[in-house]
């Protein structure tokens, strides 16, 4: 018999995140029994769980839920890496999901599934749907049951009869540069720590449209994307820190860059601090601009981090309406294609006006 968990009274992951002083993720995976988890930090979810009345039933076999109640949907993460699942973003789509998912009636299983770990054959037979994010190969993909309802959320393009819901990075990457060169920068560098990424990637292409545009030349001596570290697993990115050799040569030069677009925030940070070591003062001797907006950062950089939203939430509401559409029969478009999220750009104070 396997063992899953059924609301009582309406309980939610957040309300037993907050009594045992952990994140709705790792109550995710201590109920959903996935993940790697503490033994100290499971009993204390657990023990929060108990008292707020979330009861855990046995089942056996696949059953159909009563009504429209949406059963159990299970959120595959194909072949990512541990520092992204720990992101603030991937909590936030999780989190999003899982209550969405709740507020029907179901359930949110989280699976990590690592091709090159040769792991055993996921059991899909209690599942009603399945959500895939991240970077499937072909063998993965044989694995899915065809009877299954299938939604791709932040996923990599692949051949399939299913819909992707996805952020548009490169207009991410053209509404950052484009601003950069609206406040008067011709010299624009690009600093990446993953030239495999595949969000980074389509961000450094936003930026070179954006430099095309206005007929800017992009010079490769301002361009810095780090290769991917010999049998890494795929999109894996070296730590930020790693991106100062190259840095160091780039601001070395008579002709340096005036302003930098750092891939995400982490690299922002990053810059900041070799560039404040090297003396260099921002915005006055170097603007910056980042991606993600991430709070963890951008609320601690000094000057403010002017950077983009991602819409995690956004995506991950219409991803849950989607999938119940798809459970019930009723496919929200008549044919399948690709749907993509704009953020919004964050003006904070590291870009300064040439």
């Amino acid at each position: 018999m396997k063992s899953s968990t059924v609301p009582s009274g309406r309980i939610t992951l957040s309300e037993i995140a907050a009594r045992a002083g952990t994140s709705t993720t790792t109550v995710s995976f201590v109920l959903n029994e996935t993940g790697a988890v503490g033994a100290e930090t499971r009993t204390r979810v657990l023990a929060a769980a108990k008292e707020l009345g979330y009861r855990m039933r046995p089942r056996a076999g696949r059953t159909r839920p009563a009504g429209n109640a949406l059963g159990t949907v299970t959120f595959i993460w194909v072949n990512t890496t541990e520092a992204w699942r720990q992101t603030h973003l991937a909590h936030l789509l999780l989190h999003t999901i899982g209550t969405g998912v709740e507020a029907l009636g179901g359930r949110l299983r989280t699976l990590f599934y690592n091709e090159h770990e040769n792991p055993p054959r996921p059991d899909f037979g209690d599942d009603e749907a399945l959500l895939i994010a991240g970077t499937p190969g072909p063998g993965f993909l044989r694995l899915l049951p065809a009877r299954l309802p299938r939604l791709n959320v932040i996923c990599k393009p692949y051949v399939t009869p299913t819909s992707f819901l996805d952020l548009d990075s490169a207009h991410t990457g053209y509404a950052l540069t484009r601003y950069l060169l609206e406040h008067g920068h011709r010299r624009i560098g690009f600093v990446s720590n993953s030239r495999f990424h595949r969000s980074f990637g389509l961000r450094y292409l936003g930026y070179l449209n954006a430099l095309d545009d206005l007929d800017v030349p992009s010079r490769p001596e301002w361009v810095l994307r780090l290769k991917q570290p010999a049998g890494a697993p795929v999109e894996t990115a070296q730590p930020a820190s790693d991106i100062e050799p190259g840095l160091a040569k780039m601001l070395a030069r008579k002709d340096r860059p005036t302003a930098i677009f750092a891939a995400n925030d982490w690299m922002a940070a990053a810059v900041y601090q070799y560039a404040q070591r090297q003396g260099l003062s921002i915005p006055g001797d170097l603007s910056i601009v980042g991606c993600d907006n991430d709070p963890g950062i951008c609320d601690l950089l000094k000057p403010g981090l002017t950077t983009h939203t991602l819409p995690y939430a956004e995506l991950a509401r219409e991803a849950v309406q989607w999938i119940a559409a798809l459970v019930a029969g009723k496919p929200p478009h008549r044919q399948q294609g690709i749907m993509l999220f704009r953020g919004k750009l964050v003006e904070r104070e590291s870009v300064r006006t040439l």
